[in-house]
């Protein structure tokens, strides 16, 4: 047997705890700089979304000061109309009264989260009957959430839409949304 005195065991160990701590670095140093490429990809991300929610905000105000032009509903001639054309690159489209005339630069500074809320607060949440009173004939009804309605409330709104009775809670509520999807 090879008899090896301690320097040479000392020599011996101390290099494969050089390459030990060489490859442990490699690999760390590896790992580091994938994390640093997904910090700077959801770093750009979330800059892209404060782009968008900046456009969104200056969008908001320009509503904002067209539904304060209109404070009567249905009597202005052309209704604001959002259309967000890609989620990337959320655009609003306002009608105008009169076609192809400029829409007016809004300062969005006055706008926070208090007219927000207020604007809010004003839309009608649909629990009660009331909302659908004063909408005219033509248009189009607010979604129902049937399965939060009993039984007898639900067989109550298939005999006004002229349908069958008939049948448990599930059946309504099935043939109440299919007859409205249509």
């Amino acid at each position: 047997m090879l008899k090896l005195n301690k320097g040479i065991h000392f020599n011996i160990l101390t290099v494969f705890a050089i390459v030990f701590v060489c490859v442990y670095l490699y690999y760390t140093i590896s790992d580091l700089k994938k994390i640093a490429v997904e910090v700077k990809k959801h770093s750009t991300d979330i800059a892209n979304i404060v782009n968008n929610l900046a456009i969104l905000n200056k969008d908001f105000g320009e509503l904002k000061k067209k539904a304060a032009a209109c404070p009567v509903a249905g009597a202005c001639a052309a209704k604001p109309q959002i259309n967000i054309a890609a989620a990337a690159q959320p655009v609003v489209q306002v009608a105008e009264a009169a076609p192809g005339a400029p829409i007016p630069e809004d300062d969005t500074s006055s706008v926070d989260t208090n007219d927000v809320k207020n604007l809010l607060s004003d839309i009608p949440d649909g629990d009660d009957d009331t909302a659908h009173e004063d909408a005219p004939a033509d248009a189009p009804k607010a979604a129902v959430n049937w399965t939060d309605m009993t039984i007898e409330q639900l067989k109550k709104e298939c005999k006004s839409a002229g349908l069958s009775t008939k049948g448990t809670k599930d059946v309504l509520v099935g043939r109440l949304s299919e007859h409205h999807a249509a």
